[in-house]
């Protein structure tokens, strides 16, 4: 008789991992630039985080918050567009698998 091998999270689990690799990160830096100072202070109590990654401002903001914050940035801080916006769902976390 083969081992059972539970298959409820089979999604959250890739086919092959090489044990021996480290994926190396993106060194974060502080935001010392000027204009990017500016446009966190700009933001305000809507910044939960912000750095800067590959010379690109990062900000973390309350998700019930989006519009707001997107006003501000195209209002008081003149950008045009939106380079990346990310909404992780943790399926594993709330058993949804």
């Amino acid at each position: 008789m083969r081992k059972y091998v539970p298959k409820d999270n089979v999604q959250a689990k890739s086919y092959y991992t090489d044990r021996f690799h480290v994926v190396p990160r993106v060194p974060r830096a502080e935001v010392s630039d000027a204009h990017f100072a500016s446009v966190v202070s700009a933001l305000g109590a809507d910044v939960q985080e912000s750095y800067v990654e590959i010379g690109q401002l990062v900000v973390h903001i309350d998700p019930t918050r989006n519009f707001d914050v997107i006003k501000t940035l195209k209002e008081e801080s003149g950008y045009t567009q939106c380079s990346e916006q990310l909404a992780a769902e943790y399926l594993a976390k709330a058993n949804e698998f």
